[in-house]
């Protein structure tokens, strides 16, 4: 994931004027900026001009993260390099806090993990994509434990 943050200013400058790139990589660099106990009260709304929207949770969130503006500013700089953030805006909308943060799967716990990941994890260390090498685990070690009940039941 670090690789994909320090790559960010030659994807922008490859992506030209396109709004649609420009505002998802923003709301990347905000959710990895601020961390995950900020984005569990703030979630990115739109980039327009360079100022992005951010809802927060209350007034007190509101004015913490005005105080704090210039170093997330700072931060986001130093990932997006010279196609940059210029202002950060807060606004109160808890309801699109919830509306956009992602939906938790229940977690899964497989039996026989320390073999299963054994077995699985050298070959998923070769998926770039984080979440595409998620998907895969999960599937890979589901099916192992499939074949394993179905073994113990013949």
């Amino acid at each position: 994931m670090q690789n994909l943050f320090q790559a960010l200013p030659v994807i922008l400058r490859k992506a030209g004027a396109d709004p649609e790139m420009r505002e998802g990589l923003a709301f990347a660099v905000w959710r990895k900026v601020a961390g995950d106990g900020l984005t569990a009260v703030s979630a990115p709304l739109h980039l327009v001009d360079r100022t992005l929207t951010i809802a927060v949770e209350d007034q007190t969130w509101k004015r913490q993260l005005e105080k704090l503006a210039p170093e997330y500013l700072g931060r986001m700089g130093r990932l997006l390099g010279e196609l940059d953030v210029e202002r950060l805006v807060f606004v109160i909308d808890a309801d699109a806090i919830r509306r956009l943060q992602p939906v938790e799967r229940p977690a899964h716990t497989f039996a026989h993990t320390d073999e299963i990941m054994r077995e699985l994890q050298p070959v998923a260390d070769r998926i770039a994509d984080e979440r595409l090498r998620e998907i895969f685990l999960h599937a890979a070690a589901r099916s192992i434990e499939r074949k394993d009940e179905r073994e113990a039941e013949s």
